[in-house]
């Protein structure tokens, strides 16, 4: 490390500030084996900008019965700077960690240039979360297992109001490690089943998958193995794997079938796993019944 250091002091005009504590509004706690990262204060500042720091707290970022909250009588706001503020503000913790909050801020995002009352009323839902989880946060615990990057992969076929259905997906770099890359994105087309809509996910995933996979390489300097991702759509992923398919399913846009050849190249390890035990379930719908404190990839063994 001071090797690297003083490389870069001798090309580049820098000063060393230490070991890290804070970044970019990101707070680190590093002690033996262990780094924890969390925004604490940028969300009390969120809280304090839009007084709600003494609003009363709620379990889950969202309800269940989203689409039926919004409902189609709730007035357009006079006036949406305040709405898109707070969004803006929730997109920059959700990105950085907090991946609990992905689906309802990834929702509400859909709105900025006409949003209700009733979009508003959930935003500020968002921000009664916060307050009930402000110190929460991703654990990296130092592991002996080795590195090996996992996905989880999912859709919500025709989840959205327009019936564009979601994509998601997050990534570890083991089976017990907390999250180093999430996703929750609407699809651009219609999917027409939930079979299309699940390998257009995979698509999306997978092109995740292949960077993350590049950069473990570079970062340790050896070429990785096969990245496991589990999928819980059975026909998405014997249409992903059987070649005689691709030549069938003319109504799936071509640029999605690239799959194959990440599978058959050895980069893309894709497996079966039940619904219910893929943890991209939670980026996909809305988290209702699930606490933060009972995500386990919020904290885990993983390596640094």
């Amino acid at each position: 490390m001071q090797s690297i250091k003083q490389k870069l002091n001798d090309n580049f005009k820098m000063k060393d500030l230490g070991q890290i504590s804070y970044f970019l509004g990101i707070e680190f706690n590093v002690s033996k084996g262990c780094i924890k990262m969390h925004q604490t204060n940028y969300a009390k500042m969120i809280l304090e900008k839009y007084d709600m720091i003494d609003c009363k707290p709620k379990q889950t970022p969202c309800p269940l019965g989203l689409n039926k909250e919004l409902g189609n009588n709730s007035p357009s706001l006079s006036e949406n700077t305040l709405y898109r503020q707070i969004i803006g503000s929730l997109m920059y913790l959700m990105t950085n960690t907090r991946p609990d909050i992905c689906y309802i801020v990834s929702f509400l995002s859909q709105f900025m240039v006409n949003p209700t009352f009733a979009h508003l009323v959930l935003a500020k839902r968002v921000l009664r979360y916060l307050k009930y989880t402000l110190t929460k946060g991703l654990t990296f615990v130092k592991s002996s297992d080795g590195s090996a990057i996992v996905g989880y992969c999912d859709s919500d076929w025709g989840g959205s109001l327009d019936r564009h259905s979601i994509s998601g997906y997050c990534y570890v770099l083991n089976k017990k490690g907390p999250l180093i890359s999430w996703r929750c994105s609407k699809q651009r087309i219609i999917a027409l089943s939930s079979c299309e809509a699940e390998y257009v996910a995979l698509t999306v995933a997978i092109q995740e998958a292949k960077f993350l996979r590049q950069l473990l390489a570079d970062i340790q300097g050896c070429t990785t193995s096969g990245v496991k991702l589990y999928a819980d759509n059975q026909g998405a992923i014997a249409l992903a794997k059987n070649p005689v398919h691709h030549q069938r399913t003319k109504h799936i846009d071509i640029k999605y079938h690239f799959i194959r050849f990440a599978i058959e190249e050895g980069i893309i390890d894709l497996q079966y796993i039940p619904s219910g035990e893929n943890i991209a379930d939670q980026f996909t719908k809305p988290l209702s019944c699930v606490k933060l404190a009972d995500l386990s990839m919020i904290s885990g063994p993983s390596v640094f």
